[in-house]
């Protein structure tokens, strides 16, 4: 029981920080970091086949499943 309440806080910390507001600050330094990296082209094939919706979800989905072991 214990550990589930540890794993369901950390779940609820971890959606909070996700959702908090990127400062001016922390902006500046993500482009400052992004500015050299090219993704080189286009999407890939599968990512006109998949929703948004279900590619987003699905790896949220399995990063939850994954640290529960």
């Amino acid at each position: 029981m214990e550990l589930e309440r540890a794993i369901e806080r950390s779940f609820r910390e971890d959606e909070r920080r996700r959702n908090a507001p990127l400062t001016a600050e922390n902006a500046v330094r993500l482009m400052e970091a992004m500015r050299g990296i090219s993704l080189g082209g286009g999407a890939p094939d599968w990512a006109g086949q998949v929703p948004e919706d279900q590619w987003i979800d699905r790896p949220i989905t399995q990063q939850r499943v994954c640290s529960l072991y």
